[in-house]
């Protein structure tokens, strides 16, 4: 699946994305996904590409109509592909 394809379904909240205390229960299963969630580091560099283009969209107001579009696309592939080299 191209990165450039991916959708976000909710927009998280930098908290959220960072996995901080009050957004994990409490209870050994949450606790246990949540310590799951941070060792997962190809899903972090993916949800990083993710909200790059979520903020671009939501607070620049860019999208495909843009001029800068295709570049700015080309740049996080880019980056995601070299972060992912170092796993």
């Amino acid at each position: 699946m191209p990165v450039a394809n991916i959708k976000l379904t909710k927009n998280f909240s930098l908290p959220e994305l960072a996995f901080s205390q009050k957004a994990v229960d409490h209870n050994p299963d949450s606790l246990k996904a949540a310590k799951a969630a941070i060792n997962d580091t190809e899903g972090l560099l993916l949800r990083l590409r993710v909200a790059r283009e979520h903020y671009e969209r939501k607070y620049v107001g860019r999208d495909e109509s843009s001029m800068f579009w295709k570049g700015l696309v080309n740049r996080w592939n880019k980056a995601l592909a070299l972060s992912q080299n170092f796993l």
